[in-house]
């Protein structure tokens, strides 16, 4: 439910589709920290920032929410992914780090999200997870 659609658009990089079938947590966050320690000759930018940078939750439910209203985006219906309130939005994002920081080795990323923080590098290795 992206907006805008990018059709058309120079693809660059390899597929991820189902990688979230044959890559792990530790291996996302490895690939991540220092790509050529996963992948030798790798070209790829280390993401290291992203440990560190905080996810804007509030802003993201705004986006979804504006999707919704504007595009009528089926959040909140039967069978479709739940946007709610952004309380319950941020209560949900919280659980669900916590289950991906269950997999990792940082102690910062773990110790950010044990302090209800969740670092833009859980949210990117949530989301290849979930490429299946």
């Amino acid at each position: 439910y992206d907006r805008p659609f990018l059709w058309g658009s120079k693809r660059t990089g390899p597929d991820l589709h189902r990688i979230g079938n044959y890559r792990t947590t530790d291996w996302h966050e490895n690939h991540m920290w220092d790509p050529t320690s996963v992948v030798p000759g790798s070209i790829m930018p280390s993401y290291r920032h992203q440990f560190t940078k905080i996810t804007d939750i509030e802003t993201a439910y705004a986006e979804a929410l504006t999707v919704k209203n504007v595009f009528n985006v089926p959040y909140d219906k039967p069978d479709m992914p739940k946007l709610g309130t952004l309380e319950e939005a941020q209560k949900q994002a919280l659980e669900d780090a916590k289950k991906i920081v269950a997999g990792m080795k940082n102690q910062s990323v773990k110790d950010a999200v044990a302090n209800g923080k969740i670092p833009e590098i859980v949210a990117l290795i949530a989301y290849m997870n979930s490429l299946k």
